[in-house]
């Protein structure tokens, strides 16, 4: 079976512009990033097991479309350490995705966007599974002023694999800061201003 081109994908990962209806938005309590899901997710707290006070929210979200295609997504969201944003280059947020893809890929491409208010690193790969279908599999870190959201996800192709990675893109592509909804609102409102004739 012949997968979807990852370049053109990866492209589409890192455009800023919101790409589906908001059926369930997850806003992590003081995150200050957001996903939309098709359905709600299911949440646990995972906690380090050198320090069991050290806990953060896993959100996981899972559909199955048959025997042979799904789609498997986690997101956590932790605070940001003072001065983050700033520090962590494009370089070293990919490097951090391909320490993650190390084995859930075969062959994988990155790409970074800084948005000012946020930085996003994307991994999208592949890999071979024995019996011959094809995994999908992306990741994604962002950080902001206060915030490092991390996503990853997967898609088993098989009879629905059109479906899924639509659904599967879309997700990803709901990613964005809390604050982008106000700068688009202040930018509306600001470009009517200018269309107002002047007195």
């Amino acid at each position: 079976m012949k997968r979807l081109n990852l370049l053109p994908f990866l492209t589409l990962m890192l455009l800023a512009v919101p790409a589906m209806a908001e059926d369930v938005i997850y806003a992590p309590k003081d995150c200050e990033f957001r996903i939309t899901y098709p359905e709600a997710p299911s949440t646990a707290s995972a906690c380090n097991p050198d320090n069991p006070k050290q806990c953060h929210q896993v959100s996981t979200f899972t559909k199955i479309y048959a025997m042979d295609t799904s789609i498997r997504i986690n997101t956590t969201c932790n605070a940001a350490e003072p001065g983050m944003l700033e520090k962590y280059s494009g370089e070293v947020m990919k490097f951090t995705l391909q320490t993650m893809a190390k084995d859930n890929t075969d062959d994988y491409q990155t790409g970074f966007n800084d948005h000012g208010i946020a930085k996003q690193a994307v991994l999208l790969g592949n890999k071979k599974m024995p019996d011959g279908t094809e995994r999908l599999y992306m990741a994604q870190i962002w950080i902001g002023k206060t915030s490092v959201f991390t996503i990853e996800g997967e898609v088993m192709a098989g009879t629905e694999a059109n479906e899924t990675d639509i659904v599967f893109g879309n997700i990803f592509k709901s990613i964005r800061p809390e604050s982008w909804d106000d700068e688009i609102a202040a930018k509306q409102d600001a470009a009517k201003a200018d269309e107002k004739p002047k007195e």
